[in-house]
């Protein structure tokens, strides 16, 4: 004769079941989201690019210095109309988006580290009706764009929601995240310099 299993037995089984239920679909969320920032991630290279891009050819130039919004300074009426005719721009800081559209400090979980972009500064900012901010910063021969895929909701973190471009060198939109926190005068290349938080000028790579 089978021994039946006692109703302790079955609690604690079925407990363990709830236990690794539970653990396990906390994984498939984490990486459902994951999934989800880098899908939106692409999407925003995607639409900087082609629209930077677009801006370079229509005015039949090669280096972003020398377009209409380099000239364009502070004055954030004129980065605006520039920028509406090549992107689908919802809301602006030249209209009703209020400078905390991006927040002001992200975090970064991989080296234990804040990036503050509010100390940084922001010379113009778009939002896009899939919930994108960009910001965009002038640094005289190239542009930062900062990229937060849903706005100010959480985790706002680097590498996460929040992502560091830059548009330099004929047209080229790098992605300069991961490097946001290098040493700029210890690079020698050009290349990489490109690729980090720097200016290439003077043939050395320099903090801007």
């Amino acid at each position: 004769m089978k021994k039946a299993f006692s109703l302790a037995e079955v609690l604690i089984t079925l407990g363990i079941i709830g236990v690794v239920a539970a653990i396990t679909m906390r994984a498939l969320q984490v990486n459902v989201k994951a999934k989800m920032f880098q899908a939106q991630y692409s999407k925003g290279v995607s639409v900087v690019a082609t629209g930077l891009k677009a801006m370079l050819a229509d005015n039949e130039l090669f280096n972003p210095e020398d377009l209409p919004i380099a000239g364009c300074r502070n004055d954030v009426g004129c980065i605006s109309g520039e920028f509406k005719k090549f992107f689908l721009i919802l809301d602006d800081s030249y209209g009703s988006l209020s400078g905390n559209a991006l927040h002001p400090t992200y975090n970064d979980y991989t080296n234990s580290g804040v990036y503050n972009l509010e100390a940084k500064g922001v010379d113009y900012m778009f939002a896009t009706t899939d919930g994108f901010v960009y910001g965009i910063k002038n640094l005289g021969d190239s542009f930062l764009i900062y990229l937060d895929v849903n706005g100010k909701t959480v985790p706002n973190a680097i590498n996460y929601d929040f992502y560091i471009l830059k548009f330099a060198n004929n047209g080229n939109v790098y992605d300069v995240t991961k490097n946001y926190n290098v040493n700029c005068s210890a690079i020698t290349d050009e290349s990489e310099c490109n690729h980090a938080l720097c200016n290439w000028k003077a043939n050395s790579c320099v903090a801007f």
